[in-house]
């Protein structure tokens, strides 16, 4: 059961067959999957969701972006879609976290995980250190009251404008990736870095407790946002989880999407 507040999220299908649910990273979109997707789709029907508060979704104001705000509104939109289960899920940086917590609330839904880049972190500070240095967005966008009006006013007011400029700061990713990473509000991005990435508390680690789906974890060895003693010390968690690493950065759906729905396939 989801709870009455939870919103229904916007998502994009294409192929079919057997289910799967893709989940983006923060400030991304459904659009982060098209090199993945169409891999995908040529054995499976692909999900993708806007999470809540980005892309096309929802961005209310009312709710805090915690990991069960994010959580119960999959719920909500998968119920609606009424997928045949159990389901593969894949989620992607801030996605994958929500993934694990979907799979421990829901495990009859759920038959595999693979986790893109979980960034995992021992406490905020560290979640913060790990953050500034991967350059993920330009600094002066991350944290503070300058990012909070220079996303106020570049992802609301200017956004026609933003979109077109996006990929000029962010050359490494597809225009449309790069383009959708303006599309959220400041409530929607900073909570969910705040209530999701900063304040995890050990979460994943009881998250793995309580799923039965088949893990596969795959991070990029070239990745800044990585704490790889955290993802190495989440196998003491739950020992059958297999952790593969693969030559590239954060962006190994982009990078390696032939790599990566194999290991959708795995299963």
């Amino acid at each position: 059961m989801t709870s009455l507040s939870a919103y229904r999220l916007h998502t994009v299908s294409s192929g079919e067959g057997p289910p799967v649910v893709l989940l983006h990273g923060l400030t991304g979109s459904s659009s982060y999957w098209c090199k993945l997707a169409p891999q995908l789709a040529l054995t499976r029907r692909v999900v993708a969701l806007d999470l809540l508060g980005f892309g096309r979704s929802p961005k209310p104001r009312d709710v805090g972006y915690t990991l069960a705000d994010h959580t119960a509104s999959v719920a909500a939109t998968l119920d609606g879609l009424k997928l045949p289960e159990p389901l593969v899920l894949v989620g992607h940086s801030l996605g994958a976290l929500i993934a694990l917590h979907y799979a421990a609330v829901y495990p009859r839904q759920v038959a595999r995980l693979v986790l893109v880049a979980p960034p995992v972190y021992g406490s905020p500070g560290e979640a913060r250190h790990y953050i500034r240095r991967s350059r993920s967005l330009p600094g002066f966008m991350l944290y503070g009251r300058f990012a909070q009006l220079a996303c106020t006013t570049y992802c609301h007011f200017f956004n026609p404008l933003s979109r077109r400029l996006a990929p000029l700061y962010l050359p490494d990713l597809p225009k449309p990736v790069a383009a959708a990473t303006t599309d959220h509000t400041w409530r929607s991005y900073s909570n969910s870095l705040l209530n999701v990435l900063e304040r995890q508390n050990r979460q994943p680690c009881r998250d793995l407790g309580m799923t039965g789906a088949q893990v596969e974890i795959l991070y990029g060895d070239k990745d800044a946002l990585m704490a790889r003693q955290r993802l190495e010390a989440l196998s003491k968690c739950r020992q059958d989880v297999q952790i593969t690493r693969l030559a590239g950065s954060h962006h190994l759906p982009l990078e390696h999407p032939r790599a990566v729905a194999a290991a959708v396939e795995a299963g």
